[in-house]
């Protein structure tokens, strides 16, 4: 790839960076992002990823306040990071291990080390991570 292609990418990974990670009420920018490369983007049904209320049944984020590092006025859904499975004291994997073996339990300290993106509306973000999942379960 040549300088020119490579300060091409880098310019679309500043445009990309500078947009909110953040769906606003407009279903524009729920549904079509345009042209650009967008990684991880809100759901194309519009629903929060932890406890699947529609953008239309959601609160907007109000800014300043929330308890959120940045200011997310207006926006209905916004973009965090969970790791995929609860996180196991010592003693429960020990269980995990003597009960299911050891590849179990080393696929589940692999996976409480992996995080994935989640669009989630001003009430889930705020969860603690054993919250999150009893939502997530309650939900199926």
């Amino acid at each position: 790839m040549g300088n020119s292609a490579l300060r091409n990418v880098a310019i679309q990974m500043k445009r990309q960076k500078k947009q909110s990670c953040s769906v606003k009420k407009e279903d524009e920018q729920i549904r079509s992002h345009g042209p650009r490369l967008v990684i991880n983007q809100p759901p194309a049904d519009g629903r929060c990823e932890c406890c699947g209320r529609h953008v239309s049944e959601l609160k907007p984020f109000e800014g300043p306040g929330d308890p959120l590092v940045g200011d997310f006025k207006g926006a209905l859904l916004v973009k965090t990071w969970r790791t995929m499975t609860v996180q196991l004291t010592e003693e429960q994997l020990r269980e995990l291990r003597q009960k299911h073996g050891d590849e179990a339990a080393e696929a589940h300290e692999q996976l409480q080390n992996t995080i994935e993106a989640s669009w989630e509306c001003r009430d889930c973000i705020i969860l603690s991570g054993d919250e999150y999942f009893r939502v997530i379960h309650a939900k199926r």
